[in-house]
Parts: structure tokens; C-alpha cells; sequence
């Protein structure tokens, strides 16, 4: 098999489990930041604070350990259940318990920003509900910045998938990842150094290029959005 068929089966598998742990990571983080908005200050403040202390944690440290306890707890899987629970399910529910923490920050901090503006005071005044005002009013504002947090979370998320792949807790034999491409070309450097450079180059490419992407959105989105004020 040629080196560009691996390259690209690689990065197949590695967008896949980037994306699909993206979009877990999104629905977490507007389920978290939307309940927290809804709830009295009190609450609201709970909850963020949670999410503050969770993001202080040693998330590399957590990832590994998370990753080797679902192994170990693989072969107690029922046998119908055991192709569900491969290493890439286990992979995007390790990345996106890292990736929704700041997207909920996203949402809150819209939801927080919109809570004393004319057009929301207006409604709540009205007698409109506080899930209607969220669903009316902040869930449109907060829509582009959300995108453009998810947009910008790909390359962590991609960049994550690579980094335990690359310390063997990530995909497994006979699947191939960039990460587990990588670490292969790094045991032949010495003989075969674009084992290791194409996958690595790959890797860089296309997280400098979503990072690019993703500041640009939200750039834009941002003067848009400061134009219609």
C-alpha cells in the first residue's frame, strides 16, 4: 500500500473522529450553556463554575487514564455491544468531554451579554418565558459565534486524536490514524524519514488551515455582528 493511500485512509479516520467529537462537543456545550442560562443566577453561577474547575484539570492526564479504563472495561462489554465500543467511540467521548467545556463558555457568555439589552428586556417585560426570550433572541446571536468556536475546535480535536494516537491509546491495529502514521514514521525515520514527515505535514496543514478558517469566521461574524448594533 502506497504511502499517500495510508495518508489518506489516516486522515479519514482522524477527520471522522475530529468532527463527529466536534459535534458531540456542541451539543453538550449548548445543552450546558443553555440550561445554566435558564436557571436563576444562582444557578447559572453553579454551573459555570463547574465548568471553570473542569477546564483547570490536567485534561492530558484525564484523557489517558479515561482511555485506559475504557479498555479495560471492554471485554465486560455484552457481545452486541462490543463492535459499538471500538477505540474511536472511546476517542470521541474522550475528546469531547474536553471540547464542550468551551463551547459552553461560548453560549453562556452570549446569553449573558444579550440578558440586559433592549430587545430582551422588552420581551421579558411582555411576560415572555425565559426559555422562549433564549430561543427567540440569544440562540440566533449566539449562533455565528458558536460556529465559529466549533469550527475552531476541529483542529484540537484533530490535533487530540493524533497526540494519543501517537502514544498508543488512540485507534488500533488494522485501522490507521495521522497519529498513528506518525509514530510509525518516528520508529523509521533513520531509514525512511518521509514516513514520518507526509503524515506529520499533513497533520500541521490542516490544523494551521481550521485554525485560519476558524479566525477568520469569527472576525467576521464579529463586524458583522458590530455593524448591526
Amino acid at each position: 500500500m502506497t504511502l499517500l493511500v495510508l495518508v489518506l485512509r489516516g486522515f479519514a479516520t482522524s477527520a471522522l473522529i475530529a468532527v463527529t467529537a466536534s459535534l458531540v462537543a456542541m451539543a453538550l456545550g449548548i445543552a450546558w450553556g443553555a440550561t445554566a442560562t435558564l436557571l436563576p443566577r444562582r444557578g447559572e453561577t453553579a454551573m459555570m463554575r463547574t465548568v471553570e474547575v473542569l477546564a483547570a484539570a490536567p485534561y492530558t492526564l484525564f484523557m489517558i487514564t479515561f482511555v485506559v479504563l475504557a479498555r479495560s472495561a471492554r471485554p465486560m462489554v455484552a457481545a452486541p455491544l462490543d463492535a459499538l465500543v471500538d477505540n474511536r467511540l472511546i476517542l470521541i467521548v474522550t475528546i469531547a468531554a474536553i471540547e464542550w467545556l468551551a463551547l459552553a463558555r461560548v453560549v453562556n457568555a452570549h446569553a449573558a451579554a444579550l440578558r440586559d439589552r433592549g430587545f430582551v428586556q422588552v420581551a421579558r417585560m411582555l411576560g415572555t418565558s425565559r426559555t422562549r426570550v433564549f430561543l427567540r433572541h440569544v440562540v440566533p446571536h449566539a449562533a455565528g459565534p458558536l460556529l465559529a468556536g466549533a469550527v475552531l475546535a476541529l483542529p484540537s480535536a484533530l490535533a487530540t486524536e493524533s497526540f494519543l494516537s501517537f502514544l498508543s491509546f488512540g485507534v488500533e491495529s488494522p485501522s490507521v490514524s495521522l497519529g498513528t502514521l506518525i509514530a510509525g514514521g518516528f520508529r523509521t525515520m533513520s531509514l525512511a524519514p518521509w514516513m514520518f514527515l507526509v503524515p506529520s505535514g499533513a497533520l500541521i496543514a490542516t490544523t494551521v488551515a481550521l485554525h485560519v478558517a476558524g479566525a477568520w469566521l469569527r472576525d467576521t461574524l464579529r463586524a458583522d455582528a458590530g455593524q448591526a448594533v
